[in-house]
């Protein structure tokens, strides 16, 4: 029982004192808890909203809502840590997360259904919201790899500010 105890707090205690290297977790739920990923994610998209699990909410409670679901572990590779999860008790939808180790986040994307108040489309849509500051896009590149994996019927593109962006910057492989 101690050894549980033990466990359990070497792998919470990082997560709750809100350190500044954010790849420094091996799970999606550390991540989230971690008060310096959610003020990364805040000042990622400041007081944007959209319509995608929630009608008009947040976007970035959205994306903590769309990690908070049974933790995945966390993949680092070439000086990037992708995190992604499903939505608690909604594994349709899911969020993942792409940062710039240690702790620059540049991009994010949501699988999720446009939810308005009138409702929420039967389509999925993969929307990938890229950094301003992301120049060799490998950020779009781990999160177009993720869109296709988790089947998204379709994909859109916007800027960390929200707006979609042409059409015509989306990969050929993800146009649909």
């Amino acid at each position: 029982m101690r050894a549980k105890v033990l466990v359990w707090l070497l792998l919470i205690v990082p997560a709750i004192s809100g350190a500044a290297d954010l790849c420094g977790y091996t799970f999606t739920n550390q991540l989230v808890w971690n008060k310096q990923f959610r003020k990364a994610l805040t000042e990622f998209f400041g007081a944007e909203k959209a319509d995608l699990f929630l009608p008009n909410s947040s976007i970035s409670k959205q994306v903590v809502e769309g990690l908070g679901g049974p933790p995945n572990p966390l993949v680092k590779r070439n000086k990037l840590m992708f995190a992604s999860a499903c939505r608690a008790h909604s594994c349709d939808e899911k969020a993942a997360v792409v940062i710039q180790c240690p702790a620059r986040l540049t991009a994010i994307g949501l699988l999720h259904y446009h939810c308005t108040k009138a409702g929420c489309d039967s389509t999925s849509t993969a929307t990938l919201f890229l950094s301003d500051t992301d120049s060799d896009d490998r950020g779009k590149t781990e999160l177009q790899t993720w869109a296709r994996q988790v089947n998204a019927q379709a994909v859109e593109y916007r800027t960390q500010s929200n707006p979609a962006v042409h059409a015509d910057s989306a990969p050929a492989a993800l146009r649909r």
